[in-house]
């Protein structure tokens, strides 16, 4: 892991200007320019002030177009609004570690860290909205928007110009953009305004240090573990291959799901019919339209057919070269890879397909293709098909989820001092999920066990029935997922 060094994230952090805080005698260089910076960012999967994407859309979903809506900050809004001031500290201190290895690879004399809380404030992105507030505009009435901050600060135009650059697509400032309405761009640029540069290029060089740093070298991930074990508890290290391996999946999954390689739909189907029989607060019309929809859903199970097809799988990830022995390069490559497939699909025809390959363990929906929120109808597109009075009773009955997870804390967090509770709003809609998608799982596994018998305990478990395994598999792996997703 060592082999290469620091060197791959000094190129990174010297083609977006430069890290002030590592760098002697920083001052704005005329080549540094903060779209640039965040679209280079974004092309390798890092969440800045700005995230952008292509999907269907929703408002019409035989078309594509961009969405643009608020980003995040290196630790996440969430807990960096919540973060006791242990966890602050330690967050520093992770900063100032990262810092002092690169000024060594440098051969750096800076010591300037006046902008240690450049990765922690979040700026405008405090103004975050929910995102059923779909606002159809175009490049234009984005850059409206953030004029109405502080006028010329950020040219919305050149950002897009600059993300679709060697994508074939080309973009004016008609093009339609899926956002949001909220303050948001203008306090982006009241921020950029009131910000220096030298402010600015430290938060973007500190999200390369936070987010890829422990790619680079033992020492850098050591710093990376110190602080998650300030935050999670952590105890040790997870071994190599478990970090590895994760990131194997998640980049290249179809083609690793190519090892590895319907009747269950019908019995989720069949139960969800049964939880709609069940239904006292829809109205019959609305009942009816949600059967259309259950009826039109399409199965993605298992695995896509032409991860079969060596030439298909070949023409899947072709223009993609992996370096043996480069791994930071190599995830670089991959989300800039991926990224320029996903923009240059703009002009194309949306096709149903897999979200995530096979070996991912997950439930998981993709809103633009999906569809399964109520917001949707059986096309997919974003229109209201339930009455007024289903309405309201629906978001009645949705205060209790609100009221019941904003009421909770993980007795894990109570005992290591962070008095954080579930944002119930935030999670509303995931929530409400879980709890149906529990409920009809198991009238699924009901309807099995009617077809075929119920099935034989588990050697030295005898005291555990099958429907205690059923609960007990389904909290193992919500822990799982979220647990290992949190530390990592």
């Amino acid at each position: 892991m060592d082999s290469l060094g620091l060197q791959p994230l000094v190129t990174s952090l010297n083609n977006q200007g430069g890290w002030p805080m590592v760098t002697d005698g920083w001052d704005p260089p005329a080549h540094f320019d903060l779209a640039a910076a965040l679209v280079d960012l974004r092309f390798h999967q890092r969440l800045s002030d700005f995230w952008a994407w292509v999907d269907a859309n929703v408002f019409n979903v035989s078309r594509r177009v961009v969405y643009v809506q608020a980003g995040t900050v290196p630790l996440g809004l969430g807990l960096m609004s919540q973060a006791t001031d242990a966890v602050l500290d330690a967050y520093r201190a992770f900063m100032t570690a990262a810092a002092k290895e690169l000024r060594q690879e440098l051969g750096s004399s800076a010591t300037d860290e006046r902008d240690r809380g450049a990765g922690a404030g979040g700026g405008g992105l405090r103004d975050r909205v929910q995102q059923d507030s779909s606002w159809e505009t175009n490049v234009a009435g984005i850059q409206a928007d953030l004029d109405d901050g502080v006028p010329g600060q950020f040219n919305f135009l050149a950002f897009m110009k600059e993300m679709f650059t060697n994508t074939g697509v080309t973009i004016n400032e008609d093009e339609p953009v899926i956002s949001f309405k909220s303050p948001f761009f203008a306090n982006l640029t009241t921020m950029l305004a009131n910000t220096p540069p030298h402010t600015i290029a430290n938060a973007i060089g500190w999200w390369w240090a936070y987010d890829i740093g422990r790619e680079t070298t033992y020492a850098m991930r050591n710093i990376s573990f110190d602080f998650q074990q300030a935050l999670t508890g952590a105890t040790e290290p997870s071994p190599r291959w478990e970090h590895c391996l994760p990131q194997a999946n998640y980049n290249l999954g179809f083609a690793l799901s190519r090892a590895y390689t319907s009747e269950l739909v019908e019995d989720l189907r069949a139960a969800f019919n049964s939880l709609l029989d069940e239904n006292t607060w829809m109205l019959e019309d609305d009942l009816a339209v949600a059967r259309e929809k259950l009826a039109a859903i399409d199965p993605f199970v298992a695995y896509p057919d032409w991860i079969m097809d060596d030439a298909e799988l070949t023409n899947g990830y072709e223009d993609l070269e992996i370096l043996s022995g480069k791994e930071y390069d190599n995830l670089l490559a991959i989300g800039n890879w991926f990224d320029r497939n996903s923009l240059a699909s703009l002009r194309e025809v949306p096709v149903h397909s897999f979200l995530f390959p096979p070996t991912v363990v997950n439930a998981f929906y993709n809103p633009q293709e999906n569809t399964i929120r109520r917001l949707f109808d059986k096309q997919g597109n974003l229109v209201q098909w339930w009455s007024d009075e289903t309405i309201a009773a629906y978001e009645e009955r949705a205060k209790c989820f609100v009221d019941q997870y904003n009421g909770f804390i993980p007795p894990e967090l109570i005992e290591a001092g962070l008095n954080i509770s579930v944002n119930g709003v935030q999670t509303e809609g995931e929530n409400i999920a879980d709890n149906g998608g529990i409920r009809e799982a198991y009238k699924a596994y009901q309807l099995y066990v009617e077809r075929y018998g119920e099935e034989p305990r588990l050697p030295g478990l005898d005291e555990f029935t099958p429907d205690h395994l059923f609960y007990l598999g389904f909290a193992n792996v919500r822990w799982f997922i979220w647990c290992i997703g949190v530390i990592y």
